[in-house]
């Protein structure tokens, strides 16, 4: 009379077990890809705008190249928050061409908190509007969430490592974020609020005999959308396309951001209270106190 309940009981255990594998293998596929994204890179950042799609509105010639006379490097440090949760932060500076540092152009730039199986993030709705998004009707993703240089709101998304491709891969699309840093700051431009954005990670191994044991160079391709928001809704104006290169270097030629990091070590506002500090900025930014974009991407 017993046999059934075990029977019942065997089969949902093996019908559990390939999802746990699943879960298992993307976990650490994740891992992988995201600590491998830490390290000394010269990184390169372009964007350009490709197609109008408000009518009347001329695309703007300009592209952003921020290594146009200079070199832009960032000694990145993951930071292991708990066994499900990464967090890379970010030193950014310059140097001549000549491989020089430009003394005081050393900054601590955006961070990415990444978290497997999420319970939730903050959306994006409107300028100094985020409101939180429940995740856990769908098991099995990675969010990324990034930060501005004031750890600030930037953007967050959810998506799977890809798990069939030679390079792991992170594709997340349609993700509403407030206007960029480098747009307001570098291109002083002020004639739309909000971007759409679609963003493709992929992490390459390391190279042969290049000294970069902990992995290869990356690249963060963007397809995006600049729009308008008003009372009215939004408005698309124009798509503007994006590419991220990390470059890895050997971690000698990132001292200038690693003497940087060590002296800010103790000074830094979060550290490893991340997890406490994102939900206290996440109640300011609601409130709409400070969300000016920072951010160079």
């Amino acid at each position: 009379m017993r046999v059934r309940p075990l029977l019942v009981a065997l089969l949902l255990l093996a019908g559990a077990l390939p999802a746990a594998a699943a879960d298992d293998a993307q976990l650490a596929r994740g891992i992988q890809a995201v600590r491998r994204m830490a390290g000394c890179f010269l990184v390169d950042y372009s964007y350009v705008e490709v197609q109008a799609l408000k009518p009347g509105y001329q695309r703007d010639p300009r592209v952003y190249d921020v290594n146009r006379d200079k070199s832009a490097k960032e000694w990145i440090v993951a930071e292991t928050i708990s066994p499900r949760r990464i967090r890379l932060q970010r030193v950014l500076f310059l140097t001549d061409l000549a491989g020089a540092l430009r003394p005081g152009t050393e900054v601590r730039h955006q961070s990415e908190d990444w978290e497997y199986d999420a319970p939730f993030l903050y959306d994006f709705v409107s300028p100094l509007h985020w409101q939180p998004r429940d995740l856990r009707a769908t098991p099995g993703l990675w969010t990324r969430r990034v930060t501005n240089l004031d750890d600030g709101l930037r953007y967050q998304c959810a998506a799977r490592w890809t798990e069939d491709t030679a390079y792991p891969e992170w594709v997340c699309g349609n993700n509403y974020a407030p206007i960029p840093g480098r747009e307001t700051r570098d291109m002083g431009r002020s004639d739309y609020q909000a971007l759409e954005r679609s963003t493709r990670i992929v992490v390459y191994s390391a190279s042969q005999g290049g000294g970069a044991s902990q992995g290869g160079s990356w690249l963060e391709r963007q397809d995006n959308v600049k729009t308008i928001h008003g009372d009215g809704g939004r408005v698309p104006l124009v798509r503007e396309l994006g590419k991220n290169w990390y470059v890895r270097l050997p971690d000698a030629e990132c001292a200038g951001g690693q003497a940087f990091a060590e002296a800010h070590r103790s000074s830094s506002r979060c550290s490893s209270s991340r997890t406490r500090c994102s939900a206290a900025i996440c109640r300011i930014r609601r409130s709409g106190r400070r969300l000016a974009g920072a951010s160079w991407t």
